[in-house]
């Protein structure tokens, strides 16, 4: 890019900081605990406290999101928002403030809220491991996949009672050795049980064992599954109304961070707002065999300033304009990733930013933001 055409978008984004500039969309954690135990799951290795936001806190926070002029809360993070305590009144306080809502879940308990949830969120999306149970059960454990399939049916149930297309439901696919040979078969499953959003992302790490799972480090995997998504496609080329986000299996050189492109931000459960979930909480992954430590990376606290405040401080500013303007370097893609120190950590990289975004899955593609 020409130093121009640099300076133009630079001046474009400063722009965009005018007093009427807010953030659009935020990730809610109500919570960072949960009713399962699944061996692929990032709180295994986190290193913050398992506890619920307080019902006050929540009350701020809302607060706080609608006079900063945020449109979409989806609530995830790195717990299940249902087992919250008070997650009914939250969203029912969501719901009325004027959020478009989204709810992320396992799905074990949706049949526990289904009134709420039909009548507070715009779109449930569901974390299925394999459409089939043997699959599911393997990682999420025994039991459990009869019950996400009825609570399915349920939503779909009482949607066509109400002949409402609200809420939209989605799957969330974490692709891996294990289940690529399903992908084809999400179309006819998608249809079967009223499903119109397919995310497709790749399994990270968070143990070195893990890596034997993943299908974008094994070249003949990852082959594999690029023939089976176009399958897939192939099978919903007839079927208007369902939308597939689907990862790379290859790292992406083009850096494309979704939170800054979206506006988002991440809310903690204890009210602290962080950039993005990657960096919402202290923990580890691993790609490419390489062990990467991430320190959580935080910006202010939305019980004590003001979210508005929070968005427009300068570091976290200059943040997000080099994840715009992809002022990071691309580790995954670089020859020296094997022998780079800087890689190991989030906390600074070769180009001098600090902290750094520059081995991050989700902005390299491997990954989809639950956005």
């Amino acid at each position: 890019m020409k130093v121009h055409e640099v300076g133009v978008r630079i001046g474009e984004w400063l722009i965009s900081l005018a007093p009427e500039a807010r953030p659009h969309v935020a990730i809610l954690e109500l919570t960072t605990r949960c009713n399962l135990s699944c061996v692929h799951c990032f709180r295994n290795v986190m290193r913050d406290p398992r506890e619920d936001m307080p019902i006050e806190v929540a009350r701020v926070v809302v607060r706080e999101l609608r006079e900063a002029g945020v449109r979409r809360v989806v609530l995830t993070g790195w717990g299940e928002p249902l087992v919250h305590p008070e997650i009914a009144e939250i969203l029912e306080m969501l719901k009325r403030t004027g959020f478009e809502v989204v709810l992320n879940t396992n799905g074990t308990l949706l049949h526990e809220y289904l009134r709420e949830v039909i009548e507070c969120c715009d779109e449930v999306v569901v974390s299925l491991e394999g459409i089939r149970r043997e699959q599911h059960e393997m990682t999420r454990g025994a039991g459990v996949f009869d019950k996400v399939i009825e609570a399915l049916a349920e939503i779909l149930s009482e949607k066509e009672k109400r002949r409402s297309r609200k809420p939209l439901v989605g799957m969330q696919f974490v692709v891996t050795k294990h289940n690529v040979d399903q992908l084809p078969d999400i179309a006819d499953f998608a249809v079967r049980h009223g499903i119109g959003a397919v995310y497709l992302s790749n399994y990270i790490p968070v143990t070195p064992d893990g890596m034997t799972l993943t299908c974008y480090a094994c070249e003949k995997c990852a082959e594999h599954a690029r023939g089976k998504l176009s399958e897939l496609s192939k099978r919903l080329f007839d079927v208007w109304n369902v939308m597939v986000v689907k990862s790379s299996f290859t790292p992406r050189v083009d850096f494309t961070c979704p939170f800054v492109e979206k506006s988002a931000l991440y809310v903690r459960f204890d009210g602290l707002v962080s950039p993005c979930m990657n960096y919402a909480h202290s923990w580890r992954f691993y790609i490419f065999s390489i062990e990467r430590t991430i320190e959580a990376v935080t910006f202010g606290d939305l019980t004590r300033e003001r979210l508005s405040t929070i968005w427009r401080k300068e570091e976290y500013v200059r943040m997000r304009m080099n994840a715009k303007f992809r002022q990071f370097p691309s580790c995954l893609n670089c020859e020296l990733q094997d022998v780079c120190s800087y890689t190991l950590t989030n906390e600074a990289d070769c180009l001098g930013n600090s902290p750094t975004c520059g081995h991050c899955p989700f902005a390299h593609g491997l990954a989809t933001c639950p956005l």
